[in-house]
């Protein structure tokens, strides 16, 4: 939750709910029908069309800020990099994709050869990637491989860190 915000993902799209529970009514169409909304420090809402080949930056107050197509689709999973001003995605063509927050510019960074089903940043900006070939994967802020290790089956759900930095 963003200010005490509430965001849902449904059938028929993003639905921001205020503290007191009213429905925002914010007629974003086809953004946020798939995965879970993602929602940096500066308020921004992060989220995806029904088929993932688009990525939405939205603005509660605004609307849409930016959106960018990811060719091929993306796996549903994405993470913010406060720090770095990045928002990372996973391509289903195994691309981890570095799209910049402000402008939504996109660059490929890192090929993973594999679709991602959880992925997180941690203080660092080093990106943890759970794949669905069994291996989990750290890549650094700047592209470079930091370590693999098989885990010998599919990481099927998100991973989490704690405040201490535990993966």
């Amino acid at each position: 939750a963003s200010e005490g915000y509430i965001h849902v993902n449904t059938k028929s799209g993003l639905v921001i709910l205020d503290p007191e529970l009213n429905i925002t009514d914010l007629s974003f169409g086809d953004a946020g029908k798939y995965g879970r909304p993602v929602i940096d420090s500066a308020d921004m809402v992060y989220v995806f069309n029904a088929d993932r080949t688009i990525v939405y930056s939205l603005n509660r107050e605004t609307g849409i800020e930016w959106n960018r197509t990811i060719n091929g689709g993306a796996c549903g999973v994405m993470a913010v990099d406060v720090e770095n001003n990045a928002l990372y995605i996973v391509g289903n063509d195994g691309i981890l994709y570095k799209l910049n927050r402000g402008n939504g510019e996109i660059t490929e960074f890192y090929n993973l050869g594999t679709n991602a089903s959880s992925i997180l940043v941690d203080g660092r900006g080093t990106i943890y990637l759970g794949c669905a070939d069994g291996v989990l994967y750290a890549v650094t802020n700047e592209g470079k491989l930091l370590f693999k290790y098989t885990i010998g089956d599919v990481i099927s759900k998100d991973m989490v860190l704690d405040n201490n930095g535990t993966l």
